[in-house]
């Protein structure tokens, strides 16, 4: 059985394992806008509710995600930690475009590529359309970052 924790600036408590109330109970956690995540300050520092939780560094060291994209439920077996590429991908392209695709004005074919850990792959040598390469994208997505996976076509992939 989770316990809450109130968040003084919210209508909603946040759920944690029981097992960390006791330490989470020192500090007053309220939410805030940027990172959208339960917050407190601890130390000389503010820590978001799922660190502290995780006992894992600050923010800019190591990402933890939500299994259900809940970050209101900061319970460990909701947790992850995942790595900073991971998080760049899933930045959205510019508006009205797909992510991994660019036009070749020399071939008159649109090109499919991921960038994973820093290193370019491209998927396939070009493709007739842009959604026929926004599609090879999301599946090239979801191969290198399963439910991390930012994706063109949410309900194809």
């Amino acid at each position: 059985m989770p316990s809450q924790v109130v968040v003084t600036n919210h209508d909603r408590n946040a759920l944690i394992d029981t097992e960390d109330l006791a330490r989470v109970d020192e500090h007053v956690w309220y939410y805030g806008e940027g990172p959208l995540s339960v917050l407190a300050h601890v130390g000389d520092s503010t820590r978001t509710l799922q660190h502290f939780v995780l006992d894992t560094p600050s923010l800019e060291k190591v990402w933890v995600g939500f299994h259900n994209g809940d970050e209101f439920d900061c319970r460990k077996s909701n947790l992850y930690i995942r790595n900073q590429s991971s998080e760049a991908q899933k930045r959205p392209p510019p508006l009205g475009r797909f992510k991994g695709v660019t036009f070749n004005k020399a071939t008159g074919k649109w090109i499919a590529r991921i960038i994973v850990d820093g290193k370019v792959y491209y998927l396939g040598a070009a493709h007739r359309t842009n959604r026929e390469a926004a599609l090879a994208y999301d599946r090239a997505a979801v191969k290198y970052y399963g439910h991390d996976a930012y994706v063109n076509f949410p309900k194809t992939t």
